[in-house]
């Protein structure tokens, strides 16, 4: 992380207007792509933390499934005898 962070901070400094914003248009163009690409970054992260999320809620709703067939089973074995 921190080494994106500097690699980040190298090129922002390396661009000639004032207070280090884009002069140009090729450093306006890079620095839209910097933002595509962290913008893309944090998606993908966010995908996965919620793509586990669901995983575990799944997980849970089968577990939920199965105690609730098997409650079934021991109570119609119950009313049996």
């Amino acid at each position: 992380m921190e080494d994106g962070q500097a690699r980040i901070l190298e090129i922002l400094s390396a661009f000639t207007g004032r207070d280090g914003e884009p002069k140009n248009e090729s450093e306006s163009y890079m620095l839209k792509a910097m933002w595509l690409m962290m913008l893309s970054e944090f998606e993908a992260s966010v995908k996965q933390i919620a793509e586990n999320y669901i995983d575990e809620i799944k997980k849970k709703i089968f577990l939920i499934y199965t105690y609730v067939c098997w409650l079934e089973t021991f109570l119609v074995i119950q009313k049996k005898n």
